[in-house]
Parts: C-alpha cells; sequence; structure tokens
C-alpha cells in the first residue's frame, strides 16, 4: 500500500512538471497570439458611378485596397489590406497585421477611381478595438478632393490607368473599350458589368475637370512630387482609335514646357505638325482631321525637353 502510494507521488510530481513545462515555454505559435492584438479600422467609402441615387446605395460591392502610411513625411507605408465595401452599408473593417497605437495617413485605392488619402494631419488610430473613418463626410479627405452628390463625398470615378490623373488617356481608355464592348473591364465606371455610354458620360466629365491625386507634398504617389518631368509617361493616347477621319490626341503638362505633336506615315515621312510651341501647364488636346489622308498606319510623336513618347493609329475609310 505505502509502494503504490510512494508510486502515486511520484506520477503526481511528473505530470507537475510536465504542467509547468507546458505553461512555461514559449509556443511555436506565441507570435501569433500576441498579433491578435491587431489594428481594425471600419471603412466607409464609395466610388462615384457606383452610387445609385434612386436607392440611395451603391450598386454591387466594391473591392478597395486600403494603405497605412506614417504620418510624417517620407510618408512610408506600414501595413495594407483588401476590403470589399458592402453596398448596402457602405462599410467594411480593415485588418492590419500591426498592433501599435499611432496616427497614421488611411489611403483608398480603386481599380478605376481617384485615390484619396484621409484629411491633413492623419488619424489617430487605437489597437486592440474598432476604430472607425468616414470617407463619405464632408473634410475627410485630404484636400476634400472627392466627389459631392449633395449627401455624400465619393472617390472620384475615372483615373483607369491608375496614373493619379483623371484625363484624355482615360477618356480614351474608356472610348476603345466601349467600341470593343469590354465587359468586366476597369473601363466599366458605373458598375454594370459592361462598358457604355454611360460610362463615357463619366470620362468626359471627369477627364475636364484635371483631377489629381491630393495627398501630403513629398509622398511617392503625389502628383507634383512624382517622377514626371515634362510630360505625363502615360499621355498621348488617342481617341478614338481606330478612327475615321478625326481623332483627338491629348497630353498633360505639369509645368510649362515646350511641345511638338507631329503626325508621321508608316514610311516615317512628316504628315501634319498639329503643335510646336511652349504650352502653359494643364492638359492639352489637338485634333487631327485625316479626311484627306489614305487609310492605314500612322503615327504620332510627342516630344518635350527629356521626353519622347511614339505611338500608332489607325486610320480605317
Amino acid at each position: 500500500m505505502k509502494t503504490l502510494k510512494n508510486v502515486t507521488k511520484t506520477i503526481a510530481r511528473i505530470f507537475a512538471v510536465l504542467l509547468a513545462a507546458f505553461i512555461l515555454v514559449p509556443k511555436n505559435n506565441s507570435t501569433a497570439q500576441i498579433h491578435e492584438i491587431s489594428l481594425k479600422v471600419k471603412v466607409k467609402a464609395g466610388v462615384q458611378g457606383y452610387f445609385n441615387a434612386s436607392t440611395g446605395k451603391l450598386c454591387r460591392d466594391v473591392p478597395m485596397h486600403v494603405e497605412l502610411r506614417q504620418c510624417k513625411s517620407p510618408y512610408d507605408l506600414v501595413s495594407s489590406t483588401d476590403i470589399l465595401i458592402d453596398k448596402n452599408t457602405m462599410t467594411a473593417i480593415a485588418n492590419f497585421d500591426i498592433a501599435e497605437s499611432e496616427t497614421y495617413y488611411i489611403v483608398l485605392r480603386h481599380n478605376n477611381a481617384l485615390e484619396v488619402w484621409s484629411k491633413d494631419g492623419g488619424e489617430f488610430l487605437t489597437a486592440g478595438i474598432v476604430n472607425e473613418f468616414d470617407f463619405t463626410s464632408s473634410g475627410s479627405a485630404y484636400g476634400d478632393n472627392q466627389y459631392d452628390n449633395g449627401k455624400y463625398r465619393f472617390m472620384y470615378s475615372g483615373d483607369v490607368d491608375q496614373n493619379g490623373i483623371i484625363d484624355g488617356a482615360d477618356l480614351a481608355l474608356v472610348d476603345n473599350a466601349l467600341t470593343a464592348f469590354a465587359v468586366n473591364d476597369p473601363s466599366d465606371l458605373n458598375g454594370d458589368g459592361w462598358v457604355d455610354g454611360s460610362d463615357l458620360l463619366i470620362a468626359e466629365e471627369n477627364s475636364t475637370k484635371y483631377l489629381v491625386v491630393s495627398a501630403p507634398e513629398g509622398t511617392e504617389n503625389s502628383y507634383a512630387s512624382s517622377n514626371i518631368k515634362n510630360l505625363d509617361r502615360n499621355s498621348g493616347t488617342n481617341y478614338p482609335n481606330p478612327f475615321n477621319p478625326t481623332t483627338n490626341i491629348g497630353f498633360n503638362l505639369p509645368s510649362q514646357s515646350q511641345v511638338n505633336l507631329s503626325i508621321y506615315d508608316i514610311t516615317g515621312r512628316l504628315v501634319k505638325t498639329l503643335v510646336n510651341q511652349i504650352l502653359s501647364s494643364g492638359y492639352h488636346e489637338y485634333k487631327w482631321d485625316a479626311g484627306n489622308m489614305a487609310s492605314g498606319t500612322y503615327f504620332y510623336r510627342i516630344t518635350s525637353p527629356g521626353f519622347e513618347v511614339t505611338k500608332q493609329m489607325n486610320l480605317i475609310k
């Protein structure tokens, strides 16, 4: 009986040692347990073209990319995640794999909308709780750079090429997608699944406003501090293309500069010089009337100090 008691005590001691070791030894997933305290933000936002005025809601759920950036220059990226904005509530919860309560800039991106930053000074976000930020309210965006429909503020639709500017190049992409009867394309600005005249109307309206990303000076996506030297590298897309007999060629100038825009035929012969002069900053667009030209392939070349681009267009009669 005594021996049995000793054995029982020994087993109990061994069990106690094993239990202590199980509690004290760090687990392989200890890091993951710590990061259960993450930073969450309930984001309310929408895109201009996706809003249905008759229902007061979005026409579909909207995928967005959300970034947290440092609040001081150079505004480095801290964390990012993808969300799906609910069409009814216009909200989604963004979960970031960080646990630091800090002041951040919140940045929203969508595949055909103009990038938007949270208001000047950033937003203090607390780890461990669900923070809330409403981009649809007045003054919530940096520079208040959003479309105002009278009730909500939404991201501007139309930055199809995602270069931080809504201009003639985007309009050309929408026009070409319309001609091609494109479906499930970034040029579908109103979210109905295909590219049609309503998308073109949005593109036409916004491309004339010279809309650019509004962000703290010095950010990598700020138009003023980007690597654009004289001509925007996405400039020069003509629309329509193919065309008969006229087409429009547009480009952006961040600053005043000498510009030459010329047309060449397939042999390299100069056909027409549309402009050769100093132009002011901003968006410029020129029409070429090829009514007296034969069907075929032509090229237009845009040159400015330190920059040159040549693109192809097709005249079909």
